[in-house]
């Protein structure tokens, strides 16, 4: 791997996440959990699918979860 960084400049790096969620209990058998995520990713750096380098953008991503118990 650090042939590959130094040779290819491909920006890697340690990668940072943060996940933030909230459990809700509905009833007593339903749990609802809405979450937001943020991720900024150790590869900098892709192939588009002309071969050439783009850059690589901070996700952010939101959810839901739903949880049922029988």
């Amino acid at each position: 791997v650090p042939y590959l960084r130094e040779r290819f400049d491909l920006g890697l790096d340690h990668e940072d996440a943060i996940e933030v969620f909230y459990n809700v209990a509905v009833t007593p058998w339903l749990s609802v959990s809405p979450n937001f995520q943020f991720i900024s990713p150790a590869l900098d750096r892709t192939l588009d699918s002309s071969g050439n380098f783009k850059n690589l953008d901070d996700i952010y991503m939101a959810g839901v979860r739903i949880g049922v118990r029988f």
